[in-house]
């Protein structure tokens, strides 16, 4: 883009705004047979969707209308997704057995909220979670071939249930994954410690840790007390208690390596549940 298109962008009018959305969307979006709805300073899309463009408009003032066109992308893709999330499912049959547990930290649950709050102005159409031990927090999804969605307080109030509902229903389809019924497997640290863990990829290892029969899997090979560690959604590793240093650092190589990271803190299992353990 020369300077002088730049400047233009930097004093778009609405209507000029409206006018580069529309071209924006014929050029990317051209099967979505877009169209301008002046009166609610929208885009109206071949289904009906119509994209009221304030949001995405003010944020572009904010920048100087510089990537305009990025922001306004993730605009449309957000809602297109939660309408598609909130189409997809109408009933909780359709949904009951398609959901399933993810833990991830409190801040990253609230930043994905924050973030889906500047593009999603329905704050029903906002991610539920639960607390879970220390920082972590239960959220849940509905799994798919082509991934998963997460439940929201509309697709909650829909399906008029709990956050308890949901969990209740969503540990009980954690069980019957194949990769659950496998169980874990024995690997060798690097100091030749053994360890146990559960890496089958399918997106749940991380909440295995969330099944009723978690403890006392481990407690029969084990002992009373072990070490237990989920630094990403697809790992869950648990050693013995006197493996803390070699768990500590596997932990932390593995969080700081992924791309769907959970937590780089040691969960400490004992006959009365489980807790974060505190640094030495």
């Amino acid at each position: 883009m020369n300077n002088h298109s730049q400047n233009q962008d930097q004093n778009m009018t609405k209507q000029e705004y409206l006018e580069k959305a529309l071209e924006f969307f014929k050029t990317n979006y051209p099967e979505e047979e877009p169209k301008i709805n002046e009166k609610e300073f929208a885009i109206i899309v071949k289904d009906g969707m119509n994209i009221i463009l304030n949001t995405p408009y003010l944020k572009a003032l904010e920048s100087d209308f510089n990537g305009w066109d990025n922001a306004l992308k993730t605009f449309y893709e957000v809602n297109r997704n939660i309408l598609e999330q909130t189409t997809a499912v109408t009933t909780w049959e359709d949904a009951k057995d398609k959901i399933l547990p993810q833990i991830k930290t409190k801040a990253q649950l609230e930043h994905a909220i924050n973030i889906a709050k500047d593009y999603a102005p329905d704050p029903e159409d906002l991610i539920v979670y639960k607390d879970f031990i220390g920082d972590l927090a239960i959220a849940w999804v509905i799994d798919s071939p082509k991934g998963f969605l997460y439940i929201t307080k509309k697709m909650l109030g829909k399906f008029n249930k709990t956050t308890d509902d949901l969990n209740s229903v969503a540990i009980a389809n954690l069980g019957e994954l194949p990769g659950t019924e496998t169980g874990p497997k024995t690997i060798k640290m690097h100091d030749g410690s053994a360890s146990l863990i559960w890496e089958t990829s399918d997106g749940y290892d991380a909440a295995r840790i969330l099944l009723p029969s978690f403890y006392e899997i481990f407690r029969r090979r084990l002992g009373d007390m072990f070490l237990v560690g989920i630094p990403h959604r697809d790992i869950l590793i648990v050693v013995a208690s006197d493996f803390k240093t070699s768990l500590s650092g596997f932990i932390v190589k593995e969080f700081n390596q992924s791309s769907h990271p959970v937590s780089s803190q040691i969960i400490e299992a004992t006959p009365t549940g489980l807790g974060v353990l505190e640094s030495s």
